[in-house]
């Protein structure tokens, strides 16, 4: 899955607006490829287009950790706030994860960064 996840990585670099996560040096196990989308309407809209697929495009988190009620009593009150830690709800909020299975075939792979690269040009 390294030496998939790193043919695959210059296709999801090419598309604008999207950042795709990467280990220093190309290193780690790679069971998903993660992205950083533009915005949250366009990360939604990407798990609309993909999610019928089956093709392994998900989210690893559907809010940040002080969003989820039930972990309301672990969370200090501050964290709670709403403008509290901005940058782990925006990172919850635009990150979408494709799957690095053998099992993605090449071909669906680039219909996955198709559909990508048509969403990202929307305004």
């Amino acid at each position: 899955t390294r030496e998939q996840a790193l043919r695959r990585l210059p296709q999801l670099r090419a598309i604008k607006g999207v950042v795709p996560f990467e280990d220093e040096a190309g290193s780690g196990t790679w069971p998903v490829l993660s992205l950083l989308m533009p915005d949250r309407v366009r990360r939604d809209a990407a798990l609309q287009a993909l999610w019928g697929m089956g093709c392994g495009v998900s989210l690893p988190f559907v809010h940040a950790l002080p969003d989820y009620a039930y972990l309301n009593e672990l969370i200090p009150a501050a964290a709670q706030d709403q403008h509290a830690l901005p940058n782990a709800r925006m990172l919850a909020s635009r990150v979408l994860t494709i799957s690095n299975s053998p099992w993605l075939n090449d071909a669906t792979f680039t219909s996955i960064c198709s559909t990508l690269a048509r969403i990202c040009k929307q305004a």
